[in-house]
């Protein structure tokens, strides 16, 4: 958890963005509910203490002074993330001030007024408070403190969920303090001639700093991060990326959870720390080829909550293929010639179908760019490892293994015959693959040269 102190700006500050100080009603012989209601008369925010006056007028059952105090916080500092826990409002009671020769015995509590500017407090602020209350323990004139030792003269009003609502991210916080009992319910309070209630609270321009209102906020912040696509996939390799949208509290430490479910079972950190916008890699190995994989990334500055990103799947390159028929052998020829010794196996391949697409690994049927550039030695390694392991279907008859073994004297020659172009390439065995690929459809299957 993080928290913002935060002060009005006192007069003269060259750049103020809060002010604070008092507003009031003064005219002779009003009821209490005409006082109430009456448009403010005076204001003030140059004073080192700002007065909380009730005075009673000379004629009876009339009141002659109401007063309202305001206090406004630039609270602009906060991250926008931030989620707000806490908040206190301290009011310093300034020595002397406290009185109740009424015998009223006044409660006073926190309330939002709206005044017309941030840096100017004008009379017209008496009028624009709010009767909600924003803390729900009010101080009672008893337990209000005043003293020359700020420990012993703070006042606290600890902000209910009203109140916590009303702190701005952006700008200006607006609070205030009223009477509670008989200025916001509306009681009537005893009468006696010429008599006053008050306290006197330290303002912006008190010229001990510590007397000064301050707003402490306690808040936490969301880090966000987002998992982008993976790159860089191979059989057994990927690179994993992430981006770092809000740090939250402050730098972060990254990383990625994988794994070939949503239960991840792996964890991965990339290099050094992250700031709000930055991204973030890291290159993983040891994965199973022909395989899907499920990622997510995540953040951890030591003070938030760790955010995780959305789940996102990549599926490594490899040998494991769809189980459906999509390529399509037209023509399936074995030779051998006995002077020469020499054997080869001629295939005619079709067309992939339109299921699934053009798949990566279907450049390895596709023909060459010009006649003089062959497939890479993979994709042709790919069909002969089906073919020596019956997983390219022969409809009905058996393909001899192919093995160096064999063939003699030379390695077996493949021919590979599309619309554009055949041509030959050596090719040799490797461990098989699972999961059928390639139909054949013989037009003839074995043929001795003489």
């Amino acid at each position: 958890m993080a928290t913002l102190t935060v002060y009005p700006n006192a007069e003269g500050d060259p750049t103020p963005t809060s002010v604070d100080g008092v507003a009031g009603q003064s005219t002779v012989h009003l009821s209490w509910s005409e006082i109430r209601a009456a448009a403010g008369t005076y204001a003030s925010q140059v004073a080192v203490a700002a007065s909380m006056f009730i005075v009673s007028s000379t004629v009876e059952n009339k009141w002659y002074s109401l007063s309202r105090c305001i206090f406004l916080f630039d609270t602009s500092a906060l991250p926008d993330g931030a989620i707000i826990s806490a908040a206190t409002l301290y009011l310093y009671g300034i020595s002397g001030g406290k009185k109740d020769d009424l015998g009223i015995s006044p409660t006073y509590n926190i309330y939002a007024p709206l005044p017309a500017s941030n840096i100017a407090i004008v009379a017209g602020d008496f009028d624009s408070f709010s009767s909600v209350p924003l803390c729900d323990t009010p101080i009672t004139y008893a337990n209000w403190k005043e003293g020359i030792v700020q420990g012993d003269a703070e006042n606290s009003f600890v902000l209910n969920a009203a109140g916590l609502a009303l702190i701005s991210k952006t700008g200006i916080t607006y609070l205030g303090i009223r009477e509670a009992t008989y200025d916001v319910g509306g009681a009537t309070p005893s009468w006696s001639s010429n008599e006053e209630c008050s306290l006197t609270i330290g303002t912006a321009e008190a010229t001990n700093a510590l007397w000064r209102p301050k707003l402490v906020i306690t808040y936490a912040t969301s880090v966000d991060v987002t998992t982008d696509a993976a790159s860089s996939i191979a059989s057994a390799t990927a690179t994993l990326n992430g981006t770092l949208d809000d740090e939250g509290s402050g730098a972060c430490t990254c990383g990625f959870d994988y794994g070939t479910t949503v239960a991840y079972g792996t964890q991965v950190q990339a290099a050094g720390t992250y700031n709000t916008g930055q991204s973030f890699l890291k290159a993983i190995a040891s994965l199973l080829p022909g395989t899907t994989y499920h990622a997510r990334a995540y953040a951890d500055n030591g003070v938030d909550a760790v955010a995780y990103g959305a789940d996102v799947t990549f599926t490594t390159l490899g040998v494991v293929y769809p189980s459906q028929t999509i390529t399509r052998v037209t023509s399936l020829v074995h030779r051998y010639h006995r002077k020469q010794g020499i054997y080869s196996l001629e295939l005619n391949l079709g067309g992939v179908t339109s299921d699934f697409g053009i798949p990566v690994w279907s450049s390895m049927f596709q023909s060459a760019a010009s006649p003089t550039v062959p497939p890479t030695e993979e994709a042709i390694e790919e069909i002969v490892r089906r073919l020596n392991t019956g997983i390219i279907k022969t409809e009905g008859f058996q393909i001899p293994t192919l093995t160096p073994e064999s063939v003699q004297p030379t390695k077996p020659i493949m021919y590979i015959q599309t619309p554009e172009d055949l041509q030959s390439y050596k090719v040799k065995t490797a461990p098989p693959p699972s999961g059928p690929l390639i139909e054949l459809a013989p037009k003839k299957w074995w043929e001795f040269w003489k």
